[in-house]
């Protein structure tokens, strides 16, 4: 049997993914966004930082509407797990109100500890390296990420997470936007 009900408006979470290339403003953009979601109080900001602590050069720059916010410096592994530690301790930081800035999520896919280190490990098992075997490596790989790394999504609070983005495609868009 189907149940129908009168659909109402029920409370969501925002959740976000800034991508862009490097130097494209995808930290600040999230740290002001998180500005807006809680009021400018950025007691309820907690930025993830896979950056080698660059998220610290807006710390309190009052010049561009950023106050002092909670850090977590990430460093590699870049495991679905060490990501999900980060996360955990941050959402429990901030709280449901708050804002969980992961800043990078690229580190997750090719840095060590990420996606294509794990796939390299499942199909360099014995018996594990043919082509059907690698894409079910990258199958189980990917799920442990969706479920793991990305735990932002399931989290009670505001999220956003920055992605660089690979720039031979930024470029040729700015090629195409001045051609004729």
């Amino acid at each position: 049997m189907v149940d129908i009900t009168l659909a109402t408006r029920e409370k969501s979470k925002l959740r976000i993914a800034l991508a862009g290339v490097s130097g494209g403003g995808k930290t600040l953009g999230a740290l002001l966004l998180a500005a807006g979601l809680t009021g400018g109080d950025f007691s309820k900001v907690c930025l993830i930082d896979t950056e080698h602590r660059r998220g610290l050069l807006y710390a309190n720059r009052s010049d561009l509407g950023i106050g002092q916010f909670y850090h977590i410096e990430l460093k590699a592994p870049y495991s679905p797990d060490h990501y999900k530690e980060a996360v955990d301790a941050a959402v429990k930081t901030v709280g449901p109100e708050g804002v969980v800035i992961v800043d990078s999520l690229s580190h997750a896919w090719s840095n060590a500890g990420g996606v294509l280190e794990i796939k390299a490990g499942i199909a360099a098992q014995p018996g594990k390296n043919s082509y059907g075997t690698r894409q079910a490596a990258f199958r189980t790989t990917l799920s442990t990420i969706c479920c793991r790394s990305t735990a932002t999504p399931s989290a009670p609070c505001g999220s956003s997470r920055t992605m660089c983005s690979p720039r031979t495609t930024a470029a040729s868009r700015c090629r195409r936007a001045r051609s004729p």
